[in-house]
C-alpha cells in the first residue's frame, strides 16, 4: 500500500464535494455515450467513485457512498429513468462500491497497490466479480423496469459485464490521478517518452480497428507491454482507455475486426475483448511490479548491509570460494593494522598468520571449502607494526537460488584485550587456588592440600605398588621460644624453617606443608625409607645450621625433632596409618632427646594396620609429646 494521502491539505467539505462533482460527471458521460449508441461495453462512475472512497479515512466512507448515491440517482433522474429505477440504480451501484471497497478497508486511507498479488487478487475477486456480481442480482430482481422486455439472464450480463469492465478500467486511473502518480508520469523528462507511448498505443489501435482485414485486436499489445513496463499499472490504463475510444467507435460503426460476427454480438464481443485485454495488463502490472520491488529490497538490502559493514568496528569481507576479495569494509585498518591496498593477495595472505596458527588456518579454509556453512576461527595475525593480535573469524557461506555455494562473507573482530583480560583472569584464577593451598604464614602448602595430595599418592602408590614415606616435623621447645623472644620473632623463626624444608624437597613430587602450630609434614613419594631418612636429616642439619639463638634449649639453638614413617606395600592399609607411625616416630625423637630423627621401626604393610602396637613397643609406650 502506498502511504501516500491524496487530501492533505483540504477540508472534509472540499474533499466530498470534489468527489461528488467527478461521480456526476463521470455517469453523466456513461449515460450520455450508452444513448448515443457508441459505448455500452463498461460504466465509470462505479470505478471513480471506489477509488475516492480507498482514499478516503474509514470513518468517512458513508458520507462519500452517500454522496455518491445523490448524484448517481439525480443523473438517472435527469435522463426520465424514474424515481424508483433512478434510486435503484444508484442503491445497486452504492452496494457494490461498498462491497469492492471491503477488502481493504483496514487499509484506507493508504492507496492500495494494484501490482501487488495479493492486493491485486482481493481487487479482481471482489470489484472485478463479486460487487458487480450482487449489484446485478439486486437490479434484476427489485427492477423489472430494467431493460424491460430482456431476458433476466441478459439484463444480468450486461449490467455485470458493464460494472466490473467499468471497475477494472476507471479505479486505478483515478487512483493514480488523486495520488498524482499520472501528473509525475507526464512531467519533466518522463512526458517526452509517456506521451509518444500513448500516441503508438492509440495510432496502432485506430490501425487495427479500422479495417476488418486485420483481424488482430491484440496486436495493441505489442506497444501496451513497453508502456507497462516503462511507465506501469496507471498509464496502461490510460492506453486501454485510448484503445477503447476507437475499439467501441469502429465495432458499433460496423468496421474491425470485432464487426465481423453481427450487429447482436458487437457489445459482447467489444466487452469480451477487454475482459481479456485488461486480464492481461494487470498480470503483466504485476509481475513488473514484482520485478520492481525485488529490485527496491535488494538495493535496500545492499544499502543496508554496506551502512552495517561500513559503520561497523568489525572487519567485513566478501570473497569468493578460492579467497579472491569482493569487498572490503573501511574497519580493516582498526582491525589488522593494514589499508586494503596493503592487505597481501589471497593466495599469500597466510603469510600474515601466526607460524604456530598457520596450519590451523590451512586446515579451517579446506573446510569452509568441504562443508559449506557457518564457521568460527581464532588466530593470530601479524599487524603492520610487527606484533601480533588475537582474532576472531565468523564465516557464513552464501548460496545460490540453486542452494550452490556462492561466496563467503567473513565477519572478523580484534580480541586481543579479550584474550589478554581471560589470560589475566586465568592467572588470578590460579593464584586464588594457590592461596587456598597455601599456608599464609610460610608459604609452604597447608593442611588441606597436604590431606589431599597424601590420599591421590596413596591410591596411586596402592596401583602401581610404589614405596611413600612421610616426614613429620615438630620445633623443639617452640612455647618457650615465643614466650621468651614474643610472636613476632616466633613467626620469623618458623618462615625461616619453612624456608630450609622448602628448599630440601625439591625433587619433582615432594610436598612440603604446614601441619598445624609449629609442625611440618613433607610427603616422599617413590620415596624408601632410606631416602627419607636422608631428607630428614639434611633438614635437621640445615635449621640447626641457621644458627637461631635459643636460651632455653639445651642445644642454646632452635632445633627440630623429624619422625619418619615409610611402606613399600599399601593394600589394605590406610595413609591414616602412614601419619600415625611418623607421628609415633616423632614422639620417639622427642622423648630421646631432641633434635635427632626417629624412624618407625619396620616398613608399613598390611599386618601393621590390624597390630599397630606391636610395631615398635618403645613407640607405643611413649610418653605424650613434649614441646
Amino acid at each position: 500500500m502506498s502511504a501516500t494521502n491524496p487530501w492533505t491539505g483540504r477540508s472534509d467539505f472540499h474533499r466530498l464535494a470534489i468527489s461528488t462533482v467527478v461521480v456526476a460527471l463521470a455517469s453523466l458521460v456513461g449515460i450520455i455515450m450508452i444513448h448515443a449508441g457508441v459505448m455500452t461495453a463498461f460504466w465509470p462512475a462505479n470505478g471513480v467513485l471506489l477509488a475516492f472512497v480507498l482514499t478516503a479515512p474509514r470513518g468517512r466512507w458513508a458520507a462519500y457512498l452517500a454522496a455518491g448515491f445523490v448524484a448517481n440517482a439525480a443523473v438517472h433522474a435527469w435522463f426520465g429513468y424514474g424515481a424508483y429505477v433512478s434510486s435503484q440504480m444508484a442503491l445497486a451501484n452504492t452496494i457494490e462500491i461498498y462491497l469492492a471497497a471491503w477488502p481493504f478497508r483496514n487499509t484506507a486511507p493508504s492507496r492500495p497497490e494494484l501490482t501487488h498479488a495479493a492486493s491485486l487478487l482481493r481487487f479482481g475477486l471482489f470489484a472485478g466479480l463479486l460487487a458487480p456480481m450482487a449489484s446485478g442480482i439486486w437490479m434484476v430482481a427489485t427492477t423489472p423496469q430494467f431493460l424491460a422486455g430482456y431476458p433476466v439472464l441478459v439484463k444480468f450480463r450486461l449490467w455485470f459485464v458493464a460494472d466490473s469492465l467499468g471497475m477494472a478500467l476507471c479505479a486505478p486511473l483515478m487512483l493514480a490521478l488523486l495520488d498524482r502518480e499520472l501528473v509525475k508520469a507526464f512531467s519533466g523528462k518522463r512526458l517526452g517518452e509517456t506521451a509518444g507511448l500513448l500516441a503508438a498505443v492509440a495510432l496502432i489501435a485506430f490501425v487495427v480497428f479500422r479495417d476488418e482485414r486485420f483481424p488482430f485486436p491484440f496486436l495493441v499489445l505489442v506497444v501496451l507491454v513497453p508502456v507497462i513496463f516503462r511507465r506501469g499499472l496507471s498509464v496502461a490504463a490510460v492506453g486501454v482507455l485510448l484503445i477503447s475510444f476507437p475499439a467501441a467507435y469502429c465495432t458499433f460503426s460496423g468496421r474491425g475486426p470485432l464487426a465481423r460476427a453481427g450487429m447482436i454480438y458487437w457489445s459482447l464481443y467489444l466487452q469480451a475483448y477487454f475482459i481479456v485485454l485488461l486480464a492481461t495488463v494487470y498480470v503483466l502490472a504485476a509481475v513488473r511490479g514484482e520485478e520492481k520491488r525485488l529490485a527496491d529490497e535488494l538495493r535496500s538490502s545492499e544499502a543496508r548491509y554496506r551502512v552495517l559493514a561500513e559503520t561497523s568496528q568489525d572487519l567485513i569481507l566478501r570473497t569468493t570460494l578460492d579467497g579472491f576479495r569482493t569487498y572490503v569494509s573501511p574497519s580493516v585498518r582498526g582491525v589488522t593494522g593494514w589499508t586494503e591496498d596493503e592487505l597481501p593477495p589471497p593466495a599469500n595472505f597466510s603469510v600474515l598468520v601466526h607460524p604456530a596458527d598457520r596450519s590451523h588456518f590451512s586446515g579451517f579454509l579446506d573446510k569452509l571449502r568441504s562443508q559449506p556453512g557457518n564457521h568460527t576461527l581464532v588466530y593470530r595475525a601479524k599487524r603492520r607494526d610487527g606484533q601480533y593480535g588475537w582474532l576472531e573469524a565468523y564465516v557464513g557461506t552464501v548460496f545460490s537460488e540453486a542452494a550452490i555455494p556462492n561466496e563467503l562473507v567473513w565477519t572478523i573482530r580484534d580480541i586481543s584485550l579479550r584474550v589478554e583480560h581471560e589470560e589475566t583472569l586465568k592467572s588470578e584464577k590460579q593464584k586464588a587456588q594457590e592461596l587456598a593451598w597455601t599456608d599464609g604464614l610460610t608459604g609452604l602448602s597447608n593442611r588441606r592440600a597436604f590431606d589431599e595430595r597424601l590420599a591421590a599418592e596413596w591410591i596411586f602408590a596402592g596401583q602401581h605398588d610404589v614405596s611413600l614415606s612421610l616426614l613429620l616435623l615438630d620445633v623443639d621447645h617452640f612455647k618457650s621460644y615465643n614466650d621468651t623472644y614474643g610472636h613476632q620473632m616466633g613467626d620469623e623463626a618458623l618462615r625461616r624453617i619453612a624456608r630450609v624444608i622448602g628448599e630440601c624437597t625439591r625433587q619433582s613430587g615432594d610436598l612440603a606443608a604446614r601441619y598445624g602450630g609449629e609442625e611440618f609434614v613433607v610427603v616422599l613419594p617413590h620415596a624408601d625409607v632410606a631416602r627419607a631418612q636422608e631428607v630428614a636429616e639434611r633438614i635437621r642439619e640445615n635449621v640447626q645450621e641457621l644458627r637461631l639463638e635459643h636460651s632455653n634449649s639445651s642445644f642454646g639453638l632452635v632445633t627440630i625433632s623429624i619422625g619418619v614413617s615409610s611402606a613399600n606395600r599399601v593394600e589394605g592399609t590406610t595413609a591414616a596409618a602412614l601419619v600415625e607411625l611418623a607421628d609415633g616416630a616423632l614422639y620417639a625423637a622427642k622423648r630421646g632427646g631432641r633434635n635427632r630423627i626417629s624412624v618407625a621401626p619396620g616398613l608399613l604393610t598390611a599386618c601393621c594396620q590390624s597390630e599397630p602396637a606391636q610395631a615398635s613397643d618403645s613407640i607405643a609406650a611413649a610418653a605424650p609429646r613434649q614441646a
